[in-house]
């Protein structure tokens, strides 16, 4: 479950390359059929499948992962989705780019993104609808490394929650083969790109709420490890157990030895 432009198709691309299962969809996508075998899935009731692609916010679903990705992010992805006929790797002609069609599209869209977000998890003031150990909370800006590598701890955590073991998964295929065949690759002189430093686009989604929305989700669900993390831990804790055998070693030889006192006082 995701808002549009948050990664949905490239975590259904790891999950069948992780598991070997497919992966379904409520839209049947025509787009996205050749790839995802399953993507038409007319069963109903999705059995064929071990996870179903939906952008639908409902507290109907009985388990679901969520991923979070930055509403500007998101949004800026499916922008470009949405002028370009709907495609998944279009981009708009940097000749045709409008801003103000960005201002009013990108707003409405903030407004949509919070509100959706809000019905499932509440705010700080009032609960949603969701039981959160009812889903698997992912944020998209942890699912890759500082160097751009998927991050093998969102594996772990996506067998975890299917209950399938590591032994019986393709979880070294899934961290070499982790691009997918959908990505959209923004020119470096396209007009959106400077989105992200518009001082018109984060006033409009500032007072839209999308932006405090996202910061409430970031400070109520845990972030996924990075595997750096990890590393300064353990060396962290050589550090201190360390430290601990050297103060140990030296308050052994700062005591005296039996008898010394005894031998002191000697006539």
């Amino acid at each position: 479950m995701t808002f549009p432009g948050s990664g949905n198709t490239w975590v259904r691309h790891i999950i069948e390359t992780l598991t070997g299962y497919h992966t379904s969809s409520v839209y049947c996508d025509k787009f996205l059929q050749p790839v995802f075998k399953a993507e038409c899935d007319d069963s109903f009731n999705w059995d064929k499948s071990i996870a179903v692609k939906t952008h639908m916010f409902s507290c109907w679903w009985k388990r679901a992962i969520v991923i979070i990705r930055h509403p500007l992010r998101a949004i800026m992805g499916d922008y470009q989705r949405l002028r370009t006929g709907r495609s998944h790797t279009g981009v708009v002609d940097p000749q045709q780019w409008n801003w103000d069609d960005w201002y009013g599209l990108s707003t409405r869209q903030c407004l949509r993104w919070t509100a959706q977000f809000q019905r499932i998890f509440g705010t700080a003031t009032s609960p949603g609808c969701g039981n959160a150990t009812e889903f698997k909370v992912f944020f998209y800006e942890d699912l890759k490394t500082a160097s751009g590598e998927l991050n093998p701890y969102f594996l772990e955590e996506l067998l975890d929650w299917f209950g399938i073991p590591k032994d019986d998964s393709f979880f070294e295929c899934a961290l070499m083969n982790n691009k997918g065949s959908f990505a959209r690759k923004l020119p470096s002189n396209h007009p959106a790109t400077k989105i992200l430093n518009d001082t018109e686009t984060h006033r409009r989604m500032t007072e839209a709420g999308c932006l405090q929305a996202y910061d409430y989700l970031s400070s109520k669900f845990p972030h996924l490890k990075q595997p750096q993390q990890q590393q300064q831990q353990q060396q962290q804790q050589q550090q201190q157990q360390q430290q601990t055998a050297s103060s140990s070693a030296g308050s052994q030889a700062q005591q005296p030895l039996p008898g010394a006192q005894q031998q002191l006082t000697l006539p």
